[in-house]
Formats: C-alpha cells, structure tokens, sequence
C-alpha cells in the first residue's frame, strides 16, 4: 500500500502490560516517525483506561472498532488473544504479533494466512529477543537448527538452587509449556521454515535472559547469542523484544528499510 508523505499511521494496542505500555509511550512520545499511537485495548478494562489517560489516546471497547481505526494493531496480549482476535484484525488491518507461540498451530497459522491474502492484509512477526532473525529468513531449507536459551528460575515460573535443564524438545512443544517464555523459539522456527530443537535452561546465577542460535545448511552456519536485560515490567521478557516491536512498526512508516 502506497502512503502518502503527511500520512501517519495509526496504531492500536491489544494488551495494556509490560510491552504493549513500552510501545505505547513511545508511540504518545512521537519516537517512530509517521505513525502515531490511536488507542489501546486490554481485557482489564481499568487496566486499558488507564494507560490511554496516560498516552492522551484512546480506549477501545471491542477488538472490531479498534481495527477498523487503525492501519496497524499490535497484538502484546497473550497465545489466547491471537486465538481469539488475531483473524477479525486482519479482516481490517495489518497485525504486528508478539506471542508468536500461537502460530506454531498450522491450522490456525493457515487461517490467519489466507485472511490476509484475501483482505490485502499482512501478519508481521518481529524478531523479538533475538538478532539473526532475517539470516534464518534467507537460510530457509537449513538440515540443522537449535536454540538453547537461559533464563533465571523465577522467569520460568519454577524453583531451583542450581543450573538445570527444564526442557528439551521441539518449539512446538516449548510453545505449549512457556507460552510466556519461549515465542523467541516460534519465531526462529517459523523464519528458518522447521520446528526447531529448542534447550531451556534454569539458572539462578542468571542476570540477563540468554538465547543462543545455532543454525547448519547448504549456506554454512550461523551462530547468534544474545544476552538481553529483562523487561523492567515483565522479567519473562525482554528489553529488546519490546524495542523489536517499534522497529517493526518503523518498517512499516518510514521510507528506509533496512534489512530483509
């Protein structure tokens, strides 16, 4: 779509928590140029209410109005909101997702797929926690992918006095038990194009959350670790995934893009 030079972009916010707030009081601050911050929306109604007095915008009352009053919704809520949401916004506006989780369900990612094909729509997916992700883009097809992430126990909603491993196996399967924790992994997976091997690790000396990738194929390796400060908000996140949420609105409304 073709935007004109004085057009801004108006962005809605599903999910009033430690993300969708970062990128909202950027947005009410005017830190992305050509997009503007039109409203916000939580299940909480209080909790919505509250961050739109703060950000001088909106509060919407149902998913349906917010779309069709806004060229871009970021979707900061929950696997259960993309479920329950994601196919209405697409019917009116492009989505930018973080609980990438949800889509390592083919059906549903089939559905949300052929909703914006049919509405001239798109669902982006930004990289998240994690560098690398446009590499594993253009590495499609690698024989060999995993991703082995640390974290401190208490991020991972569990208990232990020394480093462990509390899951290895599949990003499908991470998706289901960290829904919270591991969308990292279900973006990975979706980028390289297989259900990659996925390591967490439990570490209670953890200060920062870390993720590792390790990926082979015909193109040679790859091999990504970032070490992210936990959101401020929301330790099971991160800063950098909050900020990859703004870059991905800034791909949409500025005129250079960098990166595929």
């Amino acid at each position: 779509m073709r935007l004109g030079r004085d057009y801004v972009l108006k962005i809605g916010i599903l999910g009033c928590g430690a993300i969708g707030g970062f990128v909202a009081r950027n947005l009410a601050k005017g830190r992305v140029k050509g997009a503007e911050l039109a409203g916000v929306m939580d299940k909480e109604g209080e909790k919505a209410e509250s961050l739109a007095r703060e950000c001088k915008a909106k509060a919407f009352a149902d998913v349906e109005t917010m779309a069709t009053a806004c060229d871009v919704v970021v979707e900061a809520a929950s696997g259960q909101a993309v479920r329950d949401h994601a196919k209405a916004i697409l019917e009116h506006a492009r989505l930018v997702m973080m609980s990438s989780g949800a889509l390592m369900d083919g059906k549903l990612m089939a559905v949300l797929r052929k909703t914006a094909e049919k509405h001239g729509t798109k669902l982006i997916i930004p990289s998240g926690a994690l560098a690398g992700i446009d590499g594993l883009c253009a590495a499609r097809g690698a024989r060999k992918a995993r991703l082995t992430t640390i974290k401190s126990p208490a991020s991972l909603g569990i208990t232990t006095k020394t480093k462990r491993i509390v899951f290895k196996g599949p990003a499908s399967r991470a998706a289901r038990i960290f829904p919270k924790n591991i969308n990292i992994a279900a973006s990975a997976s979706l980028a390289v194009g297989m259900d990659i091997e996925v390591v967490i690790m439990a570490d209670p000396k953890a200060k920062r959350n870390t993720h590792v990738l390790e990926v082979e194929g015909l193109f040679g390796k790859i091999s990504v670790r970032a070490e992210n400060e936990p959101l401020r908000d929301n330790p099971k996140s991160s800063e950098l995934a909050a900020m990859a949420c703004l870059a991905a609105i800034r791909r949409i409304s500025e005129a250079v893009e960098i990166g595929n």
